[in-house]
């Protein structure tokens, strides 16, 4: 063996020996578990009892002032008690009725002119005469147009309606009374004067017969007009709706409104005037102005113009 192969082998078995001493070292130790808790400290300790809540004091920091007085009921007060007004009953020269009601609460004045007669007087083939009639009283006047009333009211900020039912027809306004006086003009003219102005008519007229069209799609509506017209028969008022149907709407023309309109009903002697007045500072002397505005002559007159052959044949 050479010089340098014994060199060769007598470095090499040291670092064999050295690196199979490493490789057979023992793996690091793993961390230790934490002990356990103890069986007995576990078992000693109780179950937490259930905490029920119940209501106790406020304290005082967070009682509220009225807190005394929420907790006892408030006792009884008196027996309230209605007292009605009074009505006050005259009648005009002219022969109107008046029912004159006073509030003393708010300056406002109400007139419901009360004419007795409504749907039930409608003749056999007429049906909805009394309702159209009533509709169109509002819709102009000789000196004011459908638009100029509508206007006039809401500057007055007045209200005026008319309308209809089977016992009656109704004229009504409801204004302050500081406005009295222009408000009861107007009213004055829708009751006396109405013009029954052809192109009114002929839009209310087909407002008239497309509600009733549209009436034809609701079932309950179809139903209820189907058992009054099998209750009352054809010859009955009541057999018929009370706005008609559109075979009696369309034989209606204005000369039949006016001709309706100047009879019996529309005058003094078949008016009613209600007025609930609230206001302190009227006085039943107001009412006697709106005998001015139901002259029956003048009534008459209006009969006589409208009383033409055209309108008699009309009216059946």
């Amino acid at each position: 063996m050479t010089l340098r192969t014994r060199m060769r082998t007598g470095f090499a078995a040291p670092l064999v020996v050295t690196l199979m001493s490493a490789c057979a070292s023992a793996p690091p130790a793993t961390p230790a578990k934490p002990p356990a808790a103890p069986a007995a400290a576990a078992a000693a300790a109780p179950a937490a009892p259930a905490v029920t809540a119940t209501p106790g004091p406020a304290t005082a920091g967070r009682e509220t002032p009225d807190a005394p007085f929420r907790q006892l009921a408030p006792p009884a007060g008196p027996e309230p008690t209605f007292k009605p007004p009074k009505p006050q009953r005259f009648k005009l020269k002219n022969g109107l009725e008046v029912m004159l009601v006073e509030f003393h609460d708010l300056p406002l004045v109400d007139f419901n002119l009360m004419i007795k007669t409504g749907g039930a007087a409608n003749p056999a083939d007429r049906a909805g005469l009394a309702d159209l009639t009533a509709h169109m009283l509002d819709e102009g006047t000789k000196t004011r147009s459908a638009l100029a009333i509508a206007d006039q009211a809401a500057s007055l900020g007045a209200t005026l309606s008319t309308g209809s039912t089977w016992d009656s027809s109704n004229v009504s306004l409801s204004t302050l009374t500081k406005n009295l006086d222009a408000a009861l003009a107007l009213f004055a003219d829708v009751v006396v004067n109405p013009a029954f102005d052809p192109k009114e008519f002929e839009r209310v007229r087909d407002n008239l017969l497309t509600a009733i069209t549209r009436r034809k799609d609701s079932p309950p509506t179809v139903a209820g007009l189907a058992f009054t017209h099998l209750l009352y028969g054809q010859k009955h008022p009541y057999g018929w709706p009370m706005a008609g149907v559109e075979a009696s709407i369309k034989k209606l023309t204005p000369d039949v409104l006016l001709y309706v309109r100047s009879g019996n009903a529309y005058r003094p002697g078949g008016f009613n005037l209600n007025v609930p007045a609230s206001d302190e500072k009227f006085q039943p002397e107001h009412v006697t102005d709106v005998e001015q505005v139901h002259d029956a002559r003048r009534l008459r007159r209006i009969g006589r113009e409208a009383a033409h052959p055209a309108a008699v044949v009309e009216i059946g």
